[in-house]
């Protein structure tokens, strides 16, 4: 047996009560076509394919430092929306150094997620890419999983750049990213997809600098990185 340290603790929480009692109040009472949340880190769940690891499942958990490490809350908040029928919600956000869109989904665990509200993540403009960072911090600790974040072609000069294989790791899973890195070869990657890894992702572009841009009319939202 081992000792709950945090059993006497409140919940971990991202808002605080009196920021998450002020959010669902101003989106269930908004009269606004579109409910813009400027979040400063992602609600969308990143998980990873560890299956090629002993005990390691089809959805880890490795990006802790956002939304990933408060599930209950969010949770609470994406079927909070849900369940009051809160139209056009919108979550625009940054911080995870790559490009994605996709959604938050009302549950993480079951089967069927319901998807909730759509999400787009923006990379910086001068800051390091996600592949960048996650290679850096990995090749110190973990050189097994080095193929599955970034690789250089066989025929590639010595001082060519890394080509992405955390892309296909994160959209289609662990084997897609061996077998890019392997052979470099986008179509061989796509034909072992797993359908089971993050299908509420369908978009990420870990090696991009830049912004995007929302375009919003009265009957449509278009979202440009």
């Amino acid at each position: 047996e081992i000792d709950n340290p945090r059993i006497g603790a409140p919940p971990g929480s991202m808002l605080g009560a009196e920021q998450k009692s002020w959010f669902k109040s101003s989106l269930e009472n908004s009269g606004a076509k579109w409910k813009l949340i400027c979040n400063n880190t992602p609600m969308m769940h990143f998980g990873f394919d560890m299956t090629f690891r002993e005990n390691g499942g089809i959805d880890d958990i490795w990006w802790s430092d956002s939304w990933d490490g408060y599930p209950v809350e969010r949770r609470e908040l994406a079927q909070f929306v849900r369940q009051r029928k809160i139209t056009n919600v919108i979550s625009l956000t940054g911080d995870r150094h790559g490009q994605y869109a996709g959604y938050i989904v009302d549950d993480q665990d079951p089967d069927e997620p319901v998807r909730v509200i759509p999400e787009f993540s923006s990379a910086g403009v001068s800051a390091r890419s996600r592949m960048e960072l996650q290679y850096t911090v990995t090749r110190r600790n973990a050189e097994e999983l080095l193929p599955r974040i970034g690789f250089q072609p066989t025929d590639a000069a010595p001082d060519a750049e890394l080509v992405p294989s955390l892309n296909a790791w994160l959209l289609y899973g662990n084997r897609s990213a061996e077998v890019l890195a392997e052979t470099n070869d986008d179509e061989a990657a796509l034909a072992v997809a797993d359908s089971r890894v993050n299908s509420h992702l369908l978009y990420a572009d870990n090696h991009a600098f830049g912004y995007f841009t929302a375009h919003v009319t009265m009957t449509s939202m278009l979202v440009e990185f």
